[in-house]
């Protein structure tokens, strides 16, 4: 068996996946703080392990808190390969006598050159071949009777070391990362290492296979072929329900040919069997109402939702939809205690709120079909109320626009009685102490945000009609959600997928880093596209939330299965140019949906990485809750699908107060005023929008 001892890294799970896909074998990963606890050290100098992997990590060696468990294993395995990473290479040689500096210029997310003696772990790998590099540490003063350079970066770095007479070595940079080469044969190479005492394969572990579950749900379907209008439809559907969801593609509205924006679905909590659930962490409790009945449970989201997703739906003899039933709503951000570990804010919001819909329409804007659904019990079958909901939905159908709400008066966001809650002088502050901690090892990239707040007695079903004009979005949605009492609508225009998964246990996720303003001038919006492409902080970003989002996935997904089939495209939108990834994997066999998101939520793009470390960081910098803001909207299917959006480029609308976030990934590279500015820069469609919906309620300043 093979040890992988995880330093609390964001990128410990490619390694796993690397080091099963050569050793044929899964590695034991142990959190490092349970290393104690599972009696590790005694386990490794019995001999249990054939190897040791010790991963990558925020920090120093030189602190107890960071390395005492990595020490105490290193110094088990005297006879056992032992490959540390990063963190582990530090640590390596800081146990052999060797010193740790500040590196000359830390490295993170920035590709190097290496050079190396062709020996042992680079054993047939050509020189100058390329890696990536995230460390802001490095080896230094090397006490070469007990320690042995193997590799070194173009800066003069040590890459690479052997632990004389003894099988250890250190590399610094990553071997698992998707731009690093022959990362492969240096595991190959590791792997091939044996220790002195042969240790038994062992068998690889049954997965068991999905599980067979009673269909608890049925679906009556009719499909009308008719180009309905999404807004008025909508807009009838919402008109007496507490609870009502959009789930819009409004880039289809554009005539986008893509995948992304095919299908809207629409819906409301009407009907016995409807229910709406919320969730406040601060409580402990989720609250239902379903019909007539409200009830609480001392349970969280995640928990309660696992055991809803378990009734399943009857799918044979229905469309291809990507919605047949389920749970559509949101998870806030700071839902991030059920999956990383409690934070310092408390959402003044719900921290998530779901829907599940007795009637729904999903409507096929390539084909233009509106496919209209009622859910009703399998056993019971199809009552009275099913046919009414069904005649309901038809009902609902429009295909005449609706009349635009607003006077496009000529008012500015400078206009709104609102402010962010930190001023620009206060937030590049704040980025002056990102810095600060990147340079000291414990974050390779942080996602700093801000809210903007203000009050306006604004309708919010109109404020979402124009947001949706000025910001166009494959993955839009429009929550109006009071069945609580909640006066709360979330009015969002995200560009960016969180999660997609398939009927077929495919996962995919499109990561956003990097965004540039467009042009009017084709030929300067054309360089702009060119810059954000080719810009090496840019690509720094992006590669590392892709690195982190392979190891997210990597955690449930089959070993194998994790790819990028796009790093770094351009994708251009209204107002911006974004530079976007995509990562893909197959759920594993016994991993459902909320395996899944425990997995990965929050999304990475709105932490930064390594993701637990970097999060407490955020906490101590951040001047309060995300709320809505950074988590995720969307649904999770009775079928075992999901399609989920990253809550960026969102109002959200709590009575007359209204909230904006935006922020971006903080880098050694960041300029601290031009960060300030692009988070401006992202908020500016959505202020625009609340000021001129707001100016159409108020006279011109000339009158007043």
């Amino acid at each position: 068996m093979i040890l992988l001892l995880d330093n609390h890294d964001s990128y410990t799970f490619n390694l796993y996946q690397l080091i099963a896909e050569v050793a044929g074998q899964s590695p034991l990963v142990v959190r490092a703080e349970h290393a104690e606890g599972e009696s590790l050290p005694q386990r490794v100098s019995a001999g249990e392990f054939s190897h040791v992997v010790i991963s990558p990590g925020p920090g120093t060696p030189e602190d107890p808190q960071d390395f005492d468990a990595a020490r105490e294993v290193i110094e088990a395995a005297s006879d056992i390969p032992v490959l540390g990473i990063c963190l582990g290479h530090q640590g390596l040689a800081l146990i052999n006598g060797s010193a740790i500096h500040r590196a000359p210029e830390p490295k993170h997310g920035f590709i190097s050159t290496i050079h190396h003696t062709g020996t042992e772990l680079f054993a047939t790998i050509p020189q100058d071949f390329k890696v990536v590099r995230y460390h802001s540490l490095c080896v230094d003063d090397i006490d070469t009777t007990r320690v042995q350079p193997q590799a070194w970066s173009e800066d003069g770095v040590v890459m690479a070391l052997k632990v004389l007479d003894q099988p250890h070595w250190g590399v610094q940079f990553h071997p698992e990362s998707i731009l690093t080469e022959h990362g492969r044969t240096l595991v190959e190479n590791f792997l091939g290492q044996k220790p002195t005492t042969e240790i038994p394969k062992e068998s690889a572990p049954v997965v068991p296979g999905p599980k067979s579950v009673p269909e608890k749900w049925k679906l009556e379907h009719r499909a009308i072929t008719m180009a309905i209008d999404c807004e008025a439809t909508f807009a009838r559907l919402k008109a007496h329900a507490q609870d009502a969801f959009w789930l819009d593609s409004a880039t289809a509205d554009l005539g986008a040919d893509t995948e992304s924006g095919r299908y809207s679905i629409l819906g409301t909590n009407a009907g016995s069997k409807a229910a709406s659930i919320r969730y406040d962490i601060s409580t402990g409790m989720v609250q239902v109402a379903r019909g007539d009945e409200t009830f609480s449970a001392e349970t969280d989201i995640l928990s309660y939702l696992r055991e809803l997703l378990a009734e399943s739906v009857a799918t044979h003899d229905l469309p291809a939809l990507p919605f047949l039933g389920g749970y559509v709503g949101f998870l806030g951000f700071e839902c991030k205690a059920l999956t990383v570990g409690p934070g310092l804010h408390s959402a003044v919001t719900p921290d998530a709120y779901w829907v599940f819909p007795q009637a729904f329409v999903v409507f096929d804007h390539r084909q233009a079909i509106a496919h209209l659904c009622v859910v009703y019990d399998a056993i019971e079958g199809p009552t009275a109320e099913t046919a009414q909901l069904m005649e309901w939905l038809e009902e609902s159908l429009e295909d005449t626009p609706l009349p635009s709400s607003t006077k496009l008066a000529a008012h500015t966001a400078s206009e709104l009685d609102g402010q962010w809650r930190l001023s620009a002088d206060e937030y590049v502050e704040r980025i002056g102490e990102v810095d600060k901690a990147l340079r000291r090892g414990d974050s390779y990239e942080v996602c700093l945000t801000d809210t903007y707040e203000t009050s306006a007695a604004v309708d919010g079903w109109d404020l979402y009609r124009q947001l949706r004009r000025n910001n166009p979005a494959p993955y839009a949605a429009y929550l109006k959600l009071g069945a609580f009492g909640d006066e709360l609508e979330v009015l969002s225009s995200s560009p960016e997928r969180f999660l997609k998964v398939e009927q077929d246990g495919t996962v995919s996720s499109k990561p956003i880093k990097g965004t540039i303003a467009r042009a009017e001038d084709p030929d300067e919006d054309r360089r702009r596209s060119y810059y954000l492409q080719t810009d090496p902080k840019t690509r720094a970003e992006n590669l590392m939330i892709v690195d982190l989002l392979r190891n997210d996935l990597g955690r449930v997904c089959e070993v194998g299965s994790v790819e990028v089939p796009v790093l770094m495209g351009v994708e251009s939108f209204r107002t911006v140019h974004q530079l976007v990834s995509t990562v893909m994997g197959k759920l594993r066999a016994d991993a459902d949906l909320i395996d899944l998101l425990e997995a990965t939520f929050p999304g990475g793009s709105m932490t930064g990485a390594p993701k637990e470390r970097t999060l407490s960081i955020i906490d101590s910098l951040e001047a309060g809750p995300r709320g809505v803001y950074s988590g995720t909207i969307g649904y999770m299917g009775l079928d075992g699908t999901a399609d989920l959006n990253i809550v960026i480029r969102t109002i959200v609308k709590a009575g007359d107060n209204l909230s904006v976030g935006a922020g971006g990934a903080i880098v050694l590279d960041s300029v601290a005023v031009e960060e300030n500015a692009e988070k401006e820069l992202k908020a500016a469609a959505l202020l625009r929008s609340i000021a001129q919906v707001w100016g159409a309620n108020v006279p011109d300043r000339e009158t007043i």
